[in-house]
């Protein structure tokens, strides 16, 4: 089987690990030597996967195995837009820690604190 096919909304065997949860499966595709910093079709980083069903874990799994954390979507939002949205004070401190720029600005304007602020956080 090809470990790089993708399938269902173009994503990969590792990608869909991470959507499930499957912390073995993941753990398995890295000690075989399955990259990390491979994106989707579309894109899309293993930690923009992982960072919207806030498991921490594996979050911090990923970061502590090289995940690029300086990556920006097509809206222009990095990982501290995204985890406003759907992350924790947690994974926040963690992305600031690993260098991921505060004061990014997406395509409608909004750094992180704007956009937070716009949620009511």
């Amino acid at each position: 089987a090809d470990i790089y096919s993708s399938g269902h909304e173009a994503l990969i065997p590792l990608h869909l690990a991470i959507v499930k949860g499957h912390n073995s499966v993941l753990n398995t595709f890295i000690k075989h030597g399955v990259s990390i910093k491979d994106v989707t079709i579309r894109g899309a980083s293993v930690l923009e996967y992982a960072i919207p069903h806030t498991n921490l874990d594996l979050i911090n799994f990923l970061i502590d195995n090289d995940a690029p954390v300086n990556v920006k979507d097509v809206n222009g939002r990095n990982l501290l837009h995204l985890s406003i949205k759907h992350g924790s004070i947690d994974l926040l401190l963690r992305l600031i820690e690993r260098g991921v720029d505060i004061n990014a600005v997406d395509k409608n304007g909004f750094t992180p604190l704007s956009l937070s602020i716009g949620l009511g956080h």
